[in-house]
């Protein structure tokens, strides 16, 4: 398949019990292209995600429940596509590289309250 990776994977462990929760995953995206002929290659990269949580139980039944996600943990960098524009004009060793890179580190907190 024309500029697919060869290898997809995603590995999770996650716990949960009546006060705290928590969830690891590793999605990996093995080795890309950025053109039509697969011939600029671009190298394989991970991105791990934590997601935990407390909730607490109030009398009468409601819950509330507070999380922190972590999206791209450990900071990776790389480029997840070229410019399919580009074609075989553009090629990975140059000053400069036109193509989509994954985001950043990311942290989200939330709050959440059921009655």
């Amino acid at each position: 398949m024309q500029r697919q990776p060869n290898v997809l994977g995603n590995l999770g462990l996650y716990y949960k019990d009546s006060m705290f929760d928590a969830a690891l995953f590793d999605s990996f995206t093995g080795r890309t292209f950025t053109s039509d002929f697969n011939n600029i290659e671009l190298p394989s990269y991970h991105i791990v995600r934590l997601d935990a949580g407390y909730t607490r139980t109030f009398a009468g039944g409601d819950r509330a429940r507070i999380g922190i996600s972590v999206y791209n943990l450990f900071d990776s960098t790389a480029v997840s596509e070229g410019s399919p524009r580009q074609g075989t004009l553009q090629n990975a060793g140059q000053a400069y590289f036109i193509g989509r890179q994954v985001l950043p580190r990311r942290i989200m907190a939330r709050l959440s309250y059921e009655f």
